[in-house]
């Protein structure tokens, strides 16, 4: 029989994580009270479970590091001796629970719309030219022109997919819409029946997608991956939506929140995963803003009505425009906010009134240039991004990027690519 070790939680957390946040991601986990999780979290060390054995030991504590708790390992049945829950030493002198320092650094974007607009005029001219055949390479082009101007910590990223791997992807999408379309055409129950089996299809096809993208996502010459499973992104994709649809909303936020909790918790970088933290409370506070703030564009512009006539339009077009910025700016901090990988963590500091005013304006040019400015709307954003966007680093990056290579033999990883296709949703 194997040795068999105790997990303590020491009452502290990782440098630069929030405690309360912590504490929520805790309670989330583990499916106990909030204030529970307070008072076991912030108190005397505590044990979290006994008498495991050194696999589970070590999954348990990479789940808690994640999630920015110091936690100890000590032989089972021994005492948590005075200063453990400080500096502990760590099992086999893996420092568990050790202080670690985590440095800033900064995204950087380098790219500049003139130089892109030359890339998406031509690439818009191939696909009208091709009906549309060219739009794979098109879309290629755009991600390596992004992905090759963004930096961080002095290292670009890279998009490596095949054109032609995509093309086959959107071909059978097509044939799949197609059919669809002929089912509905030919009867009501054959259209019925055709819209349950796109429905059941989509989230093969989403998983696939993003499987395809993250795979050929690469940083410091390591890939990212996404490891979906059906039948989570069924209930993500479909029945949450549904859920809310049929609450009138009330289920909403949740559903927003799922999604978003499985489409960043099933990604990982080589072998690391990142993690979502986020429960669904945040979801309904910013979907509750966000309807109050269009509420009242509805509600001044009926109020003003009477004096003047255009702000019975003007009113709710500016209160919806006003909500998307607010829903939008504050998704993207909330995402940021709340996602580690591994050790490694991320900040953002999305302002309304900068990153509001960079949407705002980017749609009224891209109207007034019937589309042409485009171009330099998504330089914009790409460089407003990286400028408000921190990565936490726990250590050298290129130590993280050689350690993380994933174990895996290399059929399993080429015949995972062989299905795993852009369909273009």
């Amino acid at each position: 029989m194997g040795q068999r070790f105790d997990i303590y939680v020491t009452g502290t957390f990782e440098e630069g994580v929030e405690p309360r946040d912590a504490i929520y991601a805790f309670a989330q986990a583990t499916g106990i009270d909030g204030r529970r999780a307070h008072r076991f979290l912030e108190g005397t060390p505590q044990i979290v479970r006994g008498d495991c054995s050194a696999a589970e030991a070590e999954e348990l504590q990479a789940i808690l590091r994640r999630l920015g708790i110091r936690c100890v390992r000590r032989d089972a049945g021994a005492q948590l001796l005075p200063g453990d829950s400080e500096n502990p030493p760590g099992p086999a002198g893996a420092g568990d629970g050790a202080k670690t320092t985590r440095r800033p650094l900064p995204f950087g974007f380098n790219g500049g719309g003139y130089e892109y607009f030359r890339i998406w005029i031509v690439n818009l001219l191939l696909t009208i030219v091709t009906l549309g055949l060219y739009g794979p390479w098109a879309k290629v082009r755009n991600r390596q022109y992004f992905y090759g101007n963004t930096t961080l910590d002095n290292a670009t990223f890279e998009y490596t997919a095949d054109p032609l791997r995509m093309l086959v992807g959107r071909l059978i999408a097509m044939v799949l819409l197609f059919a669809y379309y002929a089912a509905g055409m030919f009867s009501p129950e054959a259209g019925a029946l055709a819209a349950v089996l796109l429905m059941v299809a989509i989230p093969w096809a989403v998983n696939k997608s993003m499987a395809f993208h993250a795979r050929n996502t690469v940083y410091r010459n390591l890939r990212f991956r996404f490891n979906g499973e059906y039948p989570e992104a069924f209930v993500v994709l479909i029945l949450w939506p549904l859920a809310g649809a049929l609450t009138l909303g009330l289920l909403m936020p949740l559903a927003i929140q799922r999604w978003q909790r499985y489409h960043i918790n099933r990604h990982s970088y080589g072998d690391k995963s990142f993690q979502f933290s986020a429960g669904g409370g945040s979801f309904y506070k910013l979907c509750l803003w966000a309807l109050a703030i269009a509420l009242a564009g509805i509600l001044a512009g009926a109020a003003l009505g009477a004096l003047i006539p255009a702000a019975t339009l003007v009113g709710p077009l500016a209160g919806y425009a006003l909500a998307m910025v607010y829903f939008t700016t504050t998704m993207h901090n909330l995402r940021f906010n709340h996602t580690t990988l591994a050790s490694h963590a991320f900040s953002a500091d999305f302002e309304l009134r900068g990153f509001g005013w960079i949407m705002l304006s980017n749609f009224a040019l891209i109207v007034l240039t019937l589309g042409l400015y485009l171009p330099w709307a998504r330089v914009r954003i790409a460089r407003y991004t990286a400028a408000h966007v921190i990565f936490h680093a726990t250590g050298d990056l290129d130590r993280f990027a050689a350690i993380s290579q994933p174990d895996t033999p290399a059929f399993g990883e080429e015949f995972s690519d062989v299905f795993d296709l852009d369909f273009g949703f």
